[in-house]
């Protein structure tokens, strides 16, 4: 049986950031020497949990604007009482990964 595309979508985006040196705050995702860059630049070595979302959800779509929609509408999902970015970037990598750990284990049920 195969997966449904949230679920995998959320599972490569852990996979990203699960390292907290892949992790970041402040931006989408940073490159070499920390700069901020786009999610997709190939230059591209960290993600924030919204970031590591578009990369993935761009990485099973052909279509940016579908991409971008379906990975926003994930991040609510993932964390329907508050904004992704908000809790990236002020509760931190560890809040990240539990928020992605439970939708993981939810879609899984």
């Amino acid at each position: 049986m195969s997966k449904p595309v949230p679920l995998l979508i959320i599972q490569r985006a852990r996979d990203l950031i699960s390292d907290k040196e892949h992790w970041c705050l402040g931006c989408y995702a940073r490159g070499k020497g920390g700069f901020p860059v786009h999610f997709a630049n190939r230059d591209a070595r960290r993600y924030c949990a919204m970031g590591a979302l578009l990369l993935a959800a761009s990485e099973m779509c052909s279509n940016a604007a579908e991409a971008d929609d379906l990975a926003h509408a994930i991040a609510k999902t993932v964390s329907p009482t508050g904004s992704l970015v908000f809790i990236n970037d002020h509760r931190g990598h560890t809040a990240v990964l539990s928020l992605f750990d439970a939708a993981i284990a939810t879609l899984q049920a």
